[in-house]
Protein backbone atom coordinates (compact mmCIF):
# COMPACT_ATOMS: atom_id res chain seq x y z
CA UNK A 1 0.00 0.00 0.00
CA UNK A 2 1.33 3.43 -0.90
CA UNK A 3 1.19 5.42 2.33
CA UNK A 4 1.89 8.79 0.74
CA UNK A 5 0.32 9.10 -2.72
CA UNK A 6 -3.28 9.36 -1.56
CA UNK A 7 -5.95 11.94 -2.10
CA UNK A 8 -6.71 14.21 0.84
CA UNK A 9 -9.87 12.21 1.62
CA UNK A 10 -8.00 8.90 1.44
CA UNK A 11 -5.32 10.26 3.76
CA UNK A 12 -7.95 11.41 6.30
CA UNK A 13 -9.60 7.99 6.13
CA UNK A 14 -6.24 6.32 6.85
CA UNK A 15 -5.61 8.73 9.73
CA UNK A 16 -8.97 7.72 11.20
CA UNK A 17 -7.99 4.05 10.93
CA UNK A 18 -4.69 4.75 12.69
CA UNK A 19 -6.58 6.72 15.35
CA UNK A 20 -8.90 3.74 15.88
CA UNK A 21 -5.91 1.38 16.10
CA UNK A 22 -4.26 3.56 18.75
CA UNK A 23 -7.55 4.10 20.58
CA UNK A 24 -7.93 0.35 20.89
CA UNK A 25 -4.39 0.13 22.29
CA UNK A 26 -4.95 2.82 24.96
CA UNK A 27 -8.37 1.48 25.97
CA UNK A 28 -8.32 0.53 29.64
CA UNK A 29 -5.14 2.45 30.50
CA UNK A 30 -5.21 5.36 32.95
CA UNK A 31 -1.46 5.90 33.30
CA UNK A 32 1.14 7.05 30.79
CA UNK A 33 3.77 5.03 32.65
CA UNK A 34 1.83 1.76 32.44
CA UNK A 35 1.03 2.30 28.76
CA UNK A 36 4.71 2.99 28.00
CA UNK A 37 5.80 -0.08 29.94
CA UNK A 38 3.29 -2.32 28.15
CA UNK A 39 3.35 -0.88 24.61
CA UNK A 40 6.63 0.93 23.85
CA UNK A 41 8.43 -2.16 22.56
CA UNK A 42 5.40 -3.33 20.56
CA UNK A 43 5.19 0.05 18.82
CA UNK A 44 8.97 0.13 18.28
CA UNK A 45 8.80 -3.25 16.53
CA UNK A 46 6.39 -1.63 14.05
CA UNK A 47 8.73 1.35 13.55
CA UNK A 48 6.55 3.69 15.61
CA UNK A 49 8.21 5.99 18.16
CA UNK A 50 6.54 6.68 21.50
CA UNK A 51 7.68 9.83 23.31
CA UNK A 52 6.78 10.86 26.85
CA UNK A 53 6.16 14.62 26.77
CA UNK A 54 5.03 14.85 30.41
CA UNK A 55 1.52 16.18 29.79
CA UNK A 56 0.85 13.73 26.95
CA UNK A 57 2.45 10.97 24.92
CA UNK A 58 3.41 11.61 21.33
CA UNK A 59 3.21 8.77 18.81
CA UNK A 60 5.42 9.48 15.79
CA UNK A 61 4.74 7.46 12.63
CA UNK A 62 7.28 8.01 9.83
CA UNK A 63 5.73 7.31 6.43
CA UNK A 64 8.69 7.83 4.10
CA UNK A 65 9.95 10.74 1.98
CA UNK A 66 9.95 12.88 5.16
CA UNK A 67 6.18 12.40 5.51
CA UNK A 68 4.89 11.61 8.98
CA UNK A 69 1.89 11.61 11.26
CA UNK A 70 1.98 12.40 14.96
CA UNK A 71 -0.77 11.33 17.34
CA UNK A 72 -1.26 12.57 20.91
CA UNK A 73 -2.30 10.31 23.75
CA UNK A 74 -3.92 12.39 26.46
CA UNK A 75 -5.83 11.87 29.68
CA UNK A 76 -9.57 12.41 29.38
CA UNK A 77 -12.09 13.71 31.94
CA UNK A 78 -12.76 10.21 33.31
CA UNK A 79 -9.06 9.63 34.02
CA UNK A 80 -8.51 7.17 31.19
CA UNK A 81 -6.13 7.62 28.29
CA UNK A 82 -7.52 8.66 24.92
CA UNK A 83 -6.17 9.60 21.49
CA UNK A 84 -6.67 13.21 20.47
CA UNK A 85 -8.43 13.75 17.11
CA UNK A 86 -5.77 16.40 16.35
CA UNK A 87 -2.98 14.90 14.24
CA UNK A 88 0.31 16.53 13.31
CA UNK A 89 1.33 15.87 9.72
CA UNK A 90 3.06 17.20 6.68
CA UNK A 91 0.06 18.56 4.81
CA UNK A 92 -0.69 18.72 1.08
CA UNK A 93 1.54 21.81 0.81
CA UNK A 94 4.49 20.04 2.53
CA UNK A 95 4.04 22.21 5.63
CA UNK A 96 3.93 20.84 9.15
CA UNK A 97 0.41 21.38 10.41
CA UNK A 98 -2.23 19.95 12.69
CA UNK A 99 -5.64 18.72 11.55
CA UNK A 100 -8.74 17.47 13.31
CA UNK A 101 -9.24 14.19 11.46
CA UNK A 102 -12.98 14.11 12.11
CA UNK A 103 -13.80 17.65 10.96
CA UNK A 104 -10.97 18.04 8.44
CA UNK A 105 -10.22 21.50 9.83
CA UNK A 106 -6.84 22.91 10.78
CA UNK A 107 -6.16 23.00 14.53
CA UNK A 108 -3.77 25.19 16.49
CA UNK A 109 -1.26 23.17 18.50
CA UNK A 110 -2.53 24.76 21.72
CA UNK A 111 -5.93 23.09 21.15
CA UNK A 112 -4.53 19.54 21.06
CA UNK A 113 -4.42 18.90 24.79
Amino acid sequence: MDLICMTHDERLAMMRKRHAFLSEMVGGYNSFETFIQDCDERLAIMGIELQDCGTHLYVYMPLGFNEYEGYHIIGNASGCLAVSPAVMWQDDCCANSCIDIFTGKRVDEEEIY
